[in-house]
């Protein structure tokens, strides 16, 4: 995937993530304010800082040129899942789960880059077109493949796994750079499952191996 087209894809994702909590947060202000409930107050400081936070992304992917490797700015890919899921929790007002059982400090810059924003397109599309309430996160390894899976309880959708749509694109761009595969499906109940598989290099699985070796 040429760097032009990353850099659009990294821009598209960060900003619609931001933007449709945003919305989303503004409509429960409204609704607070309008009965008189300082909740509405904190939220309105919240929706500030999400803000914020999403224009120094932006500022940050926009510094990136295309001399270089590509820079590993999720260096703790753990720690930036667990705030994004919070960052949902809190702006959104959805419920949020992570379950993550993987050596994701092992990944490379690439990986651990399809893994963020996957995630980060698949909690925008769940809010914005799903009207999501709850959405679950694991990441495992099975049989030397990690699993990423992304559940909500919105709206289910028919799924092809194909599209035409920019986030949907960047989405199997990102997965296919890395030798990986992505399946989305109904949920058990109700919603959407977004499941992605990526094969572990050799040096990765003897690294698992080695480091569950020493834990015994």
């Amino acid at each position: 995937m040429g760097e032009r087209r990353r850099l659009a894809y990294d821009i598209h994702d960060t900003v619609g993530y931001t933007l449709t909590t945003a919305l989303v947060q503004v409509e429960g202000i409204r609704r607070l304010l309008e009965r008189g409930d300082d909740e509405g107050i904190r939220k309105l400081e919240a929706l500030g800082n999400l803000l914020r936070i999403g224009l120094g992304e932006l500022r940050q992917l926009l510094r990136q040129t295309e001399d270089g490797p590509e820079p590993d700015d999720l260096p703790d890919l753990e720690e930036s899942l667990r705030g994004l899921m919070e960052t949902t929790r809190d702006a959104a007002g959805a419920e949020t789960s992570v379950v993550i059982d993987a050596p994701l400090r092992r990944l490379s810059v690439a990986q651990k880059k399809m893994i963020y924003y996957t995630v980060l397109e698949g909690l925008t599309n769940g809010l914005r077109h799903g009207e999501s309430t709850r959405f679950e996160l694991s990441l495992t390894v099975r049989e030397s493949v990690l699993v990423m899976e992304l559940a909500n309880n919105g709206k289910p959708m028919a799924c092809t796994g194909s599209g035409s749509g920019v986030g949907l694109s960047g989405m199997l761009a990102r997965i296919a750079s890395v030798g990986g595969s992505l399946e989305i499906e109904p949920g058990a109940e109700k919603g959407v499952r977004l499941r992605v598989r990526i094969p572990m290099a050799d040096e990765q699985r003897d690294a698992i191996a080695a480091s569950q070796e020493g834990e015994v």
